[in-house]
């Protein structure tokens, strides 16, 4: 990894605690603009589609969240996280 994308990493896990946080606060809209942030900045972290399609679950955009764990697989196909939060759903 370059020094430029180090960065960019940083700055999207920033995001990416501040989306964990209003998620647990409920705030489901903003938590979804901050992991949508972080995916602008890094598309291809598996992490921040898991998380934002755990706050379209959770504001029942179901089609959302599914598009997100499409996604999500394509850069980890035996993602387990995601079954999981399918199936408590």
């Amino acid at each position: 990894m370059v020094d430029e994308e180090l960065v960019l990493v940083a700055k999207a896990n920033v995001l990416k605690d501040e989306g964990n946080l209003l998620l647990s606060q409920k705030k489901y809209v903003e938590a979804v603009a901050k992991y949508s942030e972080a995916i602008t900045l890094y598309p291809n972290n598996v992490i921040y589609y898991s998380n934002r399609a755990q706050a379209f679950i959770k504001s029942e955009s179901y089609g959302f969240a599914i598009l997100d764990a499409n996604e999500a697989l394509k850069y980890s196909p035996s993602f387990d996280n995601l079954t999981q939060r399918f199936k408590k759903k």
